[in-house]
């Protein structure tokens, strides 16, 4: 059964990434229920979100506008969610996940002169798909 639980456990999910709540959802939901394809789609917005982070641009303003946009989204289909949305067998438990570590990429040049501009890379994600992505 799709409890309250589960659906605060999303939403809590969130607060920690949006990555960490597209995750939970797609634990528990069916892909044959409708709601999958919001899903698919909301992931589709968040890589061309990651995309304009990464590459630089849009401004921080509009980077912003786009995650509220994005969580809200993501809050207003999880309020959306049905029991029959549900995998069979799906759980609370299945919701509360024990902290994960990240992933951590980065590219700094071995020699470097006094006040001379470098470029060094650095990238955290919690997905490793998500890091090497455009590497």
């Amino acid at each position: 059964m799709f409890t309250s639980e589960i659906k605060i456990a999303i939403k809590r999910a969130i607060g920690e990434g949006i990555d960490q709540a597209i995750k939970r959802i797609e634990e528990v939901l069916d892909s044959a229920s409708p709601m999958y394809n919001a899903l698919v789609q909301l992931k589709s917005r968040y890589s061309a979100y990651l995309s304009s982070v990464i590459l630089g641009i849009a401004s921080q303003k509009e980077l912003d506008e786009q995650y509220a946009k994005l969580s809200l989204a993501l809050i207003m289909l999880t309020d959306l969610l049905q029991d029959t949305d549900l995998k069979s067998g799906s759980s609370a438990s299945a919701e509360t996940s024990k902290p994960r570590r990240g992933e951590l990429l980065y590219y700094i040049p071995r020699e470097m002169q006094e006040k001379r501009e470098y470029y060094c890379t650095v990238r955290i994600a919690y997905f490793k798909e998500i890091l090497l992505e455009d590497w």
